[in-house]
């Protein structure tokens, strides 16, 4: 919530709550504290970038698209060049929401990352994610860069631009391990 840029959704509220409840793990009940959490988002009337692109009535000139992919790169500057850098890690239109002048706001940080001051990359075991969005380190590798987020802002780049929808199946050169 502290987080203000032109280009990200404003979280205006959240809600946590966590309760005790019986659950069954390995053949066995066991108590465990289980935590849930809402968050409640700026409402955004033009839904997402990818609806906007690529539905039934999309019709964005070239300025526009210019004016989006440039919003983007901002949104995308301002997490990296953060005291402690955010990396999204889940960048594609559908995470891309569009306010009333086409204000581009980057949404969906469920799987981000927050970096030390120091830090340029990190290794995970648990690679998430939209398989054809996500740079090839990250898929095979499990290697966390801004290098990550800036290879899903290409591939976005490329889809605003030409209006073709990107594939995100594995048999696709670019989420192929060779």
């Amino acid at each position: 919530m502290v987080l203000e840029h032109e280009n990200i959704v404003k979280l205006v509220a959240y809600c946590r709550e966590a309760q005790n409840k019986l659950v069954q793990s390995n053949g066995r009940y066991i108590i465990a504290e289980i935590t849930d959490t809402v968050l409640c988002y700026e409402y955004l009337p033009k839904g997402s970038l990818h609806k906007n692109l690529f539905g039934e009535s999309s019709s964005i000139d070239w300025d526009m698209r210019f004016k989006i992919i440039k919003g983007v790169c901002e949104g995308l500057h301002f997490l990296h060049t953060l005291p402690s850098p955010v990396l999204h890690l889940g960048l594609k239109p559908q995470n891309i929401l569009l306010g009333d002048n086409m204000t581009p706001k980057i949404a969906d940080f469920g799987f981000s990352r927050i970096f030390g001051q120091d830090q340029t990359r990190k290794n995970t075991r648990s690679v998430v994610g939209s398989v054809g969005y996500m740079a090839p380190e990250f898929l095979y590798n499990g290697e966390i860069s801004a290098r990550s987020d800036i290879y899903s802002l290409g591939l976005i780049i490329m889809e605003i631009s030409t209006r073709e929808m990107n594939s995100s199946s594995t048999d696709q050169k670019h989420a192929r391990k060779y």
